[in-house]
């Protein structure tokens, strides 16, 4: 099955890798920081469980934004990004 993702462009679905500039689907270590593609730090507070691989709640650490973050890829420069993001709110960052 095929599907079409923000990137606008196609990736087989049970496929890890993403053919947009390198990206391989990933799975953040919860307690790590993160740098994201488009800039910011990000901790990984979880990782979803089951089918929800490449899903994580994930928190600036400046700002203390929190959200659900979708379709997690890695880059070769090990910067990540995601596709969408849901459930986004500010809570209190904490070390």
């Amino acid at each position: 099955m095929y599907s079409c993702l923000s990137h606008s462009h196609l990736h087989k679905e049970d496929d890890m890798t993403n053919e947009y500039e390198g990206q391989e689907r990933f799975t953040p270590v919860p307690g790590r920081i993160y740098t994201n593609k488009g800039g910011g730090e990000f901790r990984c507070l979880n990782v979803g469980k089951g089918t929800r691989r490449y899903t994580a709640t994930m928190q600036n650490v400046v700002s203390g934004w929190t959200f659900t973050a979708h379709d997690i890829g890695r880059y070769p420069d090990d910067t990540i990004d995601w596709d969408y993001s849901t459930h986004g709110t500010f809570k209190e960052v904490n070390e």
